[in-house]
């Protein structure tokens, strides 16, 4: 009632699953997360932590992840509320937390040589990849689903085809659908082996106070196996904050998924204008508070809208997050916070159109009516029969036949007459309903 993003309001039901990975709460539990297994393996390389290796300490600690809850996240927001650092409000909270399980000796080793930066971006990562995993790419996938559903209970009815909006070849609904799970697979094939990289070096980077502490020990050799360890990779090169060229590359692939299926919308809600495709009636659903007939393409409609404000936030997050003053400035882990809204967002476009998708049928009796009242789309077929056998000037004379004109099955007859037999065979085998190519259906 008092929220004021829709993601938090009106779509709450919907984007609640999501908040594990991108609420306030997730995201200081990602962080501790990153914290305690950080310390964990410094455990099995310094000398000072040696006593602790053996025994049932690695376990005790990270519980204090798996038990995580609202009233530790309060501890922490208290912390943060006299500190005015979110990082060094956990550090605090982990400290308390390493007493109470008698690590209180060991203590400075938290947070050891790091900067927030370490943190955060490795925390941001982790929750993108896994929402991606577990929620964004099965999404993704069901609408390629729904697709396959739709092209399954299909006839595979010809219909005109249209380039420029205006009347072109037949083709099929099937067909035109399956282009967009194409495309939509080809580009999450991509997204699937995209490189989930983040920064883990220091304050600028060099790995300087770890080296300072512990010369002998390789820490670029340590920093890219625990990376490793928690499922990212690291980046070799970088300043304080994440080089972000990896996550720009998530970002934008996922905007181009969003677009692919941006585009379906509008193509399905054109198909529904045109009469190609009709709406299912849902018993008691409104389409207009005055009009009783009204069946409208809502989910089309949501989908587009939702997406365009995904796309409109990775624009500028893109824009911003791959440039930085110097070593580094705040605007980054600022608008890095709005990941959730971008996965949101797309998230509810998905389902959006998946409801959409399913909601659609064939409208046999109007496709069949205006692919038949538009003859004139042979022309391209007969002109190329006609190029075959070397007849001159083949396009000029399709051309001065149709277009601007009534082209008839009559005209179209007369027309055939005047060819060799050998042409008119061939020619009169030509029909609206096999003139559609290779059609490859899953």
């Amino acid at each position: 009632m008092d929220n004021i993003s829709p993601i938090d309001g009106r779509y709450q039901k919907v984007t609640n699953v999501l908040s594990q990975y991108f609420s306030e709460f997730s995201f200081f539990k990602y962080r501790l997360y990153i914290e305690l297994q950080y310390f964990i393996a410094l455990i099995d390389i310094l000398p000072e932590l040696e006593r602790i290796r053996e025994g049932s300490i690695k376990n005790n600690i990270i519980k204090i992840w798996s038990d995580f809850n609202k009233e530790d996240y309060s501890i922490i927001k208290k912390h943060e509320e006299i500190l005015q650092h979110d990082i060094k409000a956990l550090e605090y909270f982990i400290r308390d937390k390493f007493t109470e399980i008698n690590l209180k000796d060991y203590i400075s080793f938290i947070h050891f040589g790091v900067t927030s930066q370490d943190i955060n971006t490795s925390a941001n990562m982790l929750s993108l990849t896994e929402s991606l995993s577990f929620y964004i790419i099965p999404e993704i996938s069901k609408i390629m689903k729904a697709i396959h559903t739709f092209v399954e209970n299909t006839n595979n009815d010809v219909m005109l085809g249209f380039t420029h909006g205006q009347p072109a070849v037949p083709t099929s609904m099937s067909k035109e659908l399956l282009v967009f799970k194409y495309r939509i697979e080809e580009q999450l094939d991509i997204l699937k082996n995209m490189k989930f990289s983040t920064k883990f070096g220091g304050a600028v980077g060099n790995l300087n106070a770890h080296y300072a502490a512990y010369p002998d020990i390789d820490w670029v050799l340590f920093a890219n196996n625990f990376i490793k360890s928690i499922g990212l990779e690291r980046e070799q090169y970088t300043t304080q904050i994440s080089n972000y060229d990896n996550l720009c590359n998530v970002l934008n692939q996922i905007k181009t998924i969003n677009n692919i299926i941006n585009d379906l919308n509008i193509d399905c809600w054109l198909y529904i204008s045109k009469g190609y495709l009709k709406l299912k009636k849902v018993s008691n659903e409104i389409g207009s508070s005055t009009m009783p007939q009204k069946v409208n393409p809502i989910n089309f409609e949501n989908s587009e809208g939702n997406i365009c404000i995904a796309n409109s936030l990775i624009e500028g997050i893109t824009r911003k997050i791959s440039i930085s003053r110097l070593q580094r400035d705040l605007t980054d882990s600022t608008i890095l916070r709005n990941l959730g809204s971008i996965m949101s967002y797309s998230f509810i476009s998905y389902i959006s159109t998946i409801k959409g998708l399913y909601k659609i049928d064939i409208n046999e009796e109007v496709i069949k009516n205006e692919l038949h009242d538009n003859l004139s789309v042979l022309s391209e077929g007969i002109q190329t029969i006609l190029r075959k056998y070397n007849v001159h000037d083949a396009y000029e004379k399709l051309h001065n036949l149709t277009r601007g004109k009534q082209f008839t099955k009559e005209k179209l007859d007369e027309f055939i007459e005047t060819m060799p037999d050998k042409i008119q065979e061939e020619l009169k085998k030509l029909s609206l309903e096999n003139y559609i190519g290779m059609i490859v259906l899953e």
